[in-house]
């Protein structure tokens, strides 16, 4: 009987991971391209609001991943299926963040590679 309840967790465990969705690694070119042409996108910089400040994507909103019951608080307000445009400083924040909505069942979830930084070296514009 364990045995049988083992393989029948297993199975759930294989089929969720086949369900979970993924994440898509996308260039500042790309990513700037769907906020201009995608209505419904939403552009989230998950910096901290000082480093917000300083500096960001035209129309991107600041939910700051360090601080994870504001962050979960203001993720579960997004739209589930409009495409997520996530972006940090240098792409490892930013993908973090992908994955943890990934998993809570948002789908078109874009991860920002090289962040900011290759941003800035793409000579792209910022708000301050």
């Amino acid at each position: 009987m364990k045995k049988q309840l083992l393989m029948v967790a297993a199975a759930f465990a294989m089929a969720a991971g086949a369900m979970a969705q993924k994440v898509e690694n996308i260039s500042p070119a790309t990513l700037d391209s769907m906020a201009q042409h995608i209505k419904k996108a939403q552009i989230i910089d998950v910096r901290t609001p000082k480093e917000y400040a300083e500096g960001h994507i035209a129309n991107a909103v600041n939910y700051n991943i360090s601080d994870t019951a504001n962050f979960d608080l203001q993720t579960s307000k997004l739209k589930k299926k409009a495409p997520l445009l996530i972006y940090c400083r240098s792409g490892k924040r930013s993908l973090i963040a992908a994955k943890r909505l990934a998993a809570k069942g948002y789908t078109n979830v874009y991860n920002m590679e090289g962040g900011i930084l290759r941003w800035k070296r793409e000579e792209r514009s910022l708000v301050q």
